[in-house]
């Protein structure tokens, strides 16, 4: 009796561990904001992949150097302004945006602050409590060929699979879109974010969007999840316009997959 209640005990300890999926996406967000982002980089996962505007590989990142964007600012404060979190004990998705002030001055200005709103959309492993990919942004929408950073590759590049496919076509990813209350999606404008129901009609607004996966993926399934990450364009007259994309899934009972989250990043 008495060892049948201390594996009671220790299960029930391992699930207080786990946590809801809003309280661990929370605990990881502030140990990555925390001290201006000091310690973001030993939240990923080793083989980790991060995508971001300015298309720097998760070696080199530095979120007090990203958010400031400039020698002369510095990072003042930053607040976690919305979350949303699905998932379980196997897999956490989540999408929040920080409200990240900056503070300085450029030459011949004066000394200001500036508040912008990032957008911070992840993937944690619920076994090892590590983010295994992510796309940070401060939204600028879309930008045009005339973008002069271009030349952003897909890190550690795989073959292309069928959650990559969904990224190059609206109506497939309307298709594969979740009806979980905690499924999002985030576009390039800072109006482009969707939650829920929000998220199905965010996407639904795309339709006359053709999109087009440009390029090599990286697309990576394990039984509990499944991402996938690539170069995405649309054509709007004689202007092609360029982004960086992530999308994360879910398996589903009948073997297929189901997109709980999806987030472009402007190629700038």
């Amino acid at each position: 009796m008495r060892f049948a209640l201390l594996l009671i005990l220790a299960a029930s300890i391992a699930h207080a561990d786990s946590g809801k999926p809003a309280d661990r996406a929370r605990a990881t967000l502030e140990a990555q904001l925390k001290d201006h982002g000091k310690n973001l980089q030993a939240t990923f996962a080793k083989d980790a992949v991060l995508l971001t505007s300015g298309g720097r590989e998760l070696k080199d990142y530095s979120f007090d150097d990203e958010a400031t964007g400039s020698p002369h600012f510095s990072l003042k404060s930053t607040k976690i302004k919305s979350l949303v979190a699905g998932g379980d004990d196997a897999v956490v998705w989540f999408t929040a945006e920080v409200t990240v002030v900056t503070q300085g001055q450029e030459p011949g200005d004066a000394w200001h602050d500036v508040t912008r709103v990032w957008r911070m959309t992840e993937l944690l492993d619920g076994a090892t409590g590590k983010v295994v990919v992510a796309a940070f942004d401060a939204p600028i929408g879309a930008l045009s060929d005339s973008s002069s950073a271009t030349d952003w590759e897909v890190p550690s590049p795989t073959a292309a699979g069928p959650l990559a496919a969904l990224l190059g076509s609206a109506t497939a990813l309307d298709g594969a879109l979740s009806t979980d209350a905690n499924a999002f999606v985030v576009g390039t404008d800072a109006n482009e974010r969707g939650v829920g129901g929000g998220a199905k009609k965010l996407v639904k607004s795309w339709a006359k969007l053709k999109l087009t996966v440009d390029g090599k993926v990286r697309e990576v399934v394990t039984k509990k999840h499944g991402f996938a990450v690539a170069k995405v364009s649309y054509a709007v007259g004689k202007k092609t316009y360029r982004m960086r994309a992530l999308l994360v899934a879910v398996p589903t009972a009948d073997g297929k997959w189901s997109a709980v989250g999806v987030h472009f990043v402007a190629d700038r």
